[in-house]
């Protein structure tokens, strides 16, 4: 039986790839040998990790932090010039940064354009990199046929880990990168030598982008919706009546779902809240319906505390905090979430992946473009696409947000043709078996490097 390490960076990625139906796959198939910064044999039990015979879980400390900080800070995100073209850049550059990096970016346009190129850039970390000797005695002991991550190197984790695999003859598999993740973050890709992507759409940009070629590229849909298909037909998923009591909110009425934004893509949140509750309690959205608040893992629930005590209002954190202070979506919370999109009757986001999401049940999506400073998103590249589907509908004030949402009330069926276009170009894959396909592919790139 061959061995594949998975080596994964941050908790989101614990949640996507580590539980659900993927990793007990991979298990059947191969030895499978978990690389984290953070799981050892101790938490695995303790945070309900898959256990099987065929998975290790070994910790490994990022060995190099400075030169990975030193690369990322200061060379790729000021330097590289390679995605200025990118409406996303624009804005990018205009952001407020640490001076350092401001005079870098500035300084950019001195050097030729493909001095800094990510190619060039990586050819220097590999030249550079020495791997640590605490991976190597893993490859030594394990002798695995792939490293597999879930990006190609955003992280400092994945990035040591995938040039020491370059480094060392081992072929690399990057499996659970997000729709936005080739523009936003093109600047930090380690290119790996097999990518796994949601649609269509996205391997067209990593071919354009980031020059993968058509046999390293493989459309699988995405893990982390896998279980918005398997949710709904557990014994232990609840009705509608439930899921609304156990909120504290009243199932006669509909309900409104607000998937808060990380902190900070969307600062002014408090005051996002303050303007929703207040056209609620005033009647500006019709048969005051139920608010259910479900604030990224990243904010903090006490930020929320002065709405907790409002009628019918329920707000929540999107995962659970696991012992180390870290937030993760384990397999109650994937189960609650598949049940708010389910039981939504609108869905309000910014500039979220919860589109997509809220589709897969025919749920009106509104995205919140207010104010004007944060409205520019939907003009990057990632964003422009979603709103060019007509299969959400941008609010642009808070007056505009009421009508939109009386109006979804009222005609739910509202953009319906639209949303099913959507999840065709986004998520084409609705069978909830994602993990299959990617642990098909696994086994097509075991067999070495390219």
């Amino acid at each position: 039986m061959k061995t594949v390490f998975v080596a994964l960076a941050q908790h989101n990625h614990y949640s996507d790839v580590l539980r659900g139906k993927f990793l007990p796959a991979l298990a059947e198939h191969f030895r499978v040998v978990v690389i984290t910064p953070g799981i050892d044999v101790a938490s695995v039990r303790r945070d309900g990790y898959f256990e099987h015979p065929n998975v290790t879980y070994e910790r490994l400390p990022l060995a190099y932090p400075r030169f990975w900080n030193v690369m990322d800070k200061f060379i790729r995100v000021p330097l590289n010039r390679e995605f200025d073209h990118l409406v996303y850049m624009r804005f990018f550059y205009q952001r407020p940064h640490w001076w350092p990096r401001k005079v870098l970016m500035r300084m950019r346009v001195l050097f030729p354009r493909g001095l800094f190129s990510i190619d060039r850039i990586a050819r220097f970390e590999l030249a550079w990199i020495r791997p640590p000797g605490a991976f190597l005695k893993l490859v030594e002991e394990y002798h695995p046929s792939v490293l597999i991550t879930a990006t190609p190197g955003f992280k400092p984790f994945e990035a040591e880990v995938i040039m020491s695999a370059k480094k060392l003859g081992l072929a690399t598999f990057a499996i659970d990168i997000n729709y936005d993740n080739l523009t936003s973050n093109g600047k930090m890709m380690r290119k790996t030598d097999f990518l796994a992507v949601w649609n269509e759409r996205m391997k067209e940009e990593a071919k354009t982008l980031h020059r993968y070629r058509d046999d390293q590229l493989f459309v699988a849909g995405s893990l982390r919706f896998d279980h918005y298909f398997t949710d709904r037909v557990e014994p232990s998923f609840p009705t509608r009546e439930e899921f609304l009591r156990s909120k504290g909110l009243d199932p006669g009425k509909k309900t409104i779902v607000w998937a808060g934004p990380t902190p900070s893509n969307y600062p002014p949140r408090k005051e996002f809240m303050t303007d929703l509750i207040r056209l609620k309690e005033h009647g500006a959205i019709d048969g005051d319906p139920n608010i259910l608040v479900r604030i990224h893992p990243n904010d903090r629930i006490d930020f929320y505390r002065e709405f907790s005590d409002r009628a019918g209002i329920h707000i929540e954190r999107a995962s659970r905090e696991t012992k180390d202070g870290k937030v993760e979506m384990d397999e109650g919370d994937a189960m609650n979430l598949t049940a708010t999109l389910l039981y939504a009757d609108v869905v309000l986001n910014f500039a979220s992946t919860v589109a997509f999401e809220a589709w897969l049940f025919d749920r009106p999506v509104i995205n919140v473009a207010f104010p004007d400073w944060r409205g520019i998103v939907y003009g990057y590249e990632y964003n422009k696409y979603i709103v060019a589907t007509r299969a959400v509908r941008l609010a642009e004030s808070p007056d505009d947000l009421a009508r939109l949402v009386n109006q979804y009330l009222r005609e739910p069926a509202l953009d319906r043709v639209e949303r099913a276009h959507g999840v065709e170009q986004f998520s084409p894959f609705t069978d909830g078996e994602t993990w299959r396909r990617t642990v098909a592919y696994c086994d097509t790139v075991s067999g070495g490097s390219v």
